[in-house]
């Protein structure tokens, strides 16, 4: 008898080869890509010298900031920093004048006061005529509540407050009463960081509370009242010192008239650090028990694609730091990277959804010189020289070039966010295209990584920092964002690939968890912040320059 067989039970293995043959084409040869910017009219502008401060002359100093020079305490300078910081920011044209200096102010030319010392004895001859001042129309901010002295007990009627004591008391976390910042209201956060010295107050009806604290208390924080003509904003705390408070501060600021205006960048922008590299061979423990594949297999077709799964349902695009090799080597000659499929595969498929590729280092070692002792105090080798930098730099322009011809490198991500002082001078005249530098927008104290503000540097660089990290974004990073987002109206974040490997960073709660978090923060942002703009890091660094350079004059 003959046997007759099926075409059909044929075609589905061949399918099945095809398919395979064609993934692994594409790993090899690359994904096809145009490079495009969603906002490719705008351009870097050539270097000037903008002075926004001055820029009109006649615009009047109508801000009068008071400090005390006798508080030098760590705190007390950092809140004054980060007022006159967050005014300048905001293109408030202000006069300071320290109250230690043994003579008196005059208040009758300015519009607003601005206290940022607790110790209000220093001024006692002059509060009465401040009191008066404010009921006629003046404006004023307590940046800091006042120490609990005679002068404070003798005003605090003024200020809203019906009753209160000299004991002041420890509250925990923040309470968004009002939507002070977008998006805000309801929120509670810092209940593990911000660990407020309050006095307990009974306010008048009349005051309108933004802040409370976040614990069963309640205190109020933050409030304004309308004194006669006048206003008092009141911070009621000596926590809002730091670089991630500045949109408490702001937003404290634009309360004192029913209408202010001032400029914002309004960009974000998320990064992935230390992507495309080379993906460590063989297996991880925790990606094996939740997945059953070896390191390769995970990053290509799960942790990936569920990336490029959330920046496509929520509109944005990934701006990335590539590195050529993970070899601790910093002595040359530098031997190039031979294996370039991943870094075709993955740089190709992040421009082809209209991504960013920067460049992060030709290993991971930040650009310190072995003298200068930084990269050991943080378990790096030091360089050799500043010539083995270089060199270091030199080689991950070429691989660059070799895998994307004709692609610019406009942005530079500091290995570690450590970038010594040296290196950044010379780091522009070795990359032809650099016009970006994406390091940190705060460090902890003593920390070694390189810090920056939203500006362009006298060298032309835009200082591009990123705000918070990680795939969870915790309590003290959702509330550094949110700070930020109400005060430049900017979201920078960044994650890197073996994030879900590290327990430190929350590896132990699996990817899928992660993931999640992760989705829930871009929802967050997507949801509560409209109209920002998403950006890469070119676009980003666009609208910071224009913001840098902006004058402005306002007429009400």
């Amino acid at each position: 008898m003959k046997r007759s067989y099926s075409f059909s039970l044929v075609l589905l293995p061949l399918a099945m080869l095809l398919v395979l043959a064609g993934t692994l084409f594409i790993q090899r040869t690359g994904i096809s890509y145009v490079v495009s910017a969603r906002y490719a009219p705008l351009q870097i502008l050539k270097p000037e010298n903008v002075d926004v401060v001055n820029f009109f002359p006649k615009k009047p100093t109508d801000t009068l900031l008071l400090e005390n020079g006798a508080e030098s305490s760590k705190d007390s300078i950092k809140l004054v920093d980060n007022v006159k910081a967050t005014l300048n920011s905001m293109r408030v044209k202000y006069d300071s004048f320290d109250v230690n200096s043994g003579k008196e102010f005059d208040i009758t030319k300015y519009h607003i006061i601005v206290i940022t010392f607790q110790n209000l004895e220093k001024i006692k001859t002059q509060i009465p005529a401040i009191m008066d001042w404010t009921s006629n129309g003046g404006r004023i901010l307590f940046s800091i509540h006042p120490a609990p002295t005679d002068t404070f007990m003798s005003i605090y009627h003024n200020l809203g407050i019906v009753s209160t004591d000299r004991n002041l008391i420890k509250v925990q976390g923040a309470e968004f009463v009002t939507d002070l910042f977008p998006g805000a209201k309801g929120l509670k956060l810092g209940l593990n960081h911000i660990n407020n010295t309050s006095f307990p107050v009974q306010l008048s009806g009349e005051a309108r509370i933004h802040l409370t604290s976040a614990d069963s208390f309640k205190t109020p924080l933050l409030w304004e009242y309308d004194n006669g003509q006048g206003r008092v904003v009141f911070i009621n705390t000596d926590q809002f010192s730091a670089k991630t408070d500045r949109g408490v501060i702001s937003a404290s600021y634009s309360l004192l008239d029913d209408v202010f205006v001032y400029p914002v960048i309004n960009a974000s922008v998320f990064f992935i650090d230390d992507f495309p590299s080379p993906i460590r061979e063989g297996s991880s423990d925790l990606i094996a028990q939740q997945y059953g594949m070896d390191m390769n297999n995970f990053y290509t077709n799960v942790w990936w694609p569920d990336l490029l799964a959330i920046s496509r349902k929520y509109d944005f695009r990934y701006t990335t730091g590539m590195i050529e090799t993970y070899a601790d080597n910093v002595t040359p000659p530098l031997e190039s990277q031979l294996d370039t499929e991943r870094h075709k595969y993955f740089g190709a498929s992040n421009l082809s959804e209209g991504g960013e590729i920067g460049l992060h280092g030709y290993n991971h070692v930040p650009l310190c010189t072995v003298d200068t002792d930084v990269n050991q105090t943080e378990g790096y080798p030091g360089w050799p020289s500043t010539e083995a930098m270089q060199l270091s730099i030199n080689e991950l322009f070429t691989f660059g070039n070799s895998l994307l011809p004709n692609y610019k490198f406009s942005t530079y991500v500091p290995l570690s966010n450590m970038l010594c002082s040296d290196s950044r001078q010379w780091l522009p005249m070795i990359l032809p295209d650099l016009k970006i530098i994406s390091s940190v927008y705060y460090k902890a104290e003593d920390d070694l990584q390189y810090e920056q503000e939203f500006t362009e540097a006298s060298d032309g660089i835009i200082e591009l920092p990123r705000v918070i990290s990680g795939y969870e974004v915790d309590d003290f990073m959702r509330w550094a964002a949110i700070n930020e987002l109400g005060f430049h109206y900017v979201n920078t974040h960044f994650v890197h690939p073996d994030d879900v490997l590290d327990i430190a960073r929350g590896a132990q709660k699996g990817w899928a968890y992660l993931r999640t978090s992760f989705e829930d923060y871009v929802k967050w942002i997507k949801g509560a912040l409209l109209g920002l703009r998403n950006m890469t890091a070119n676009e980003g660094g666009m609208a910071v320059q224009r913001y840098a350079r902006l004058a402005m004059e306002t007429n009400y």
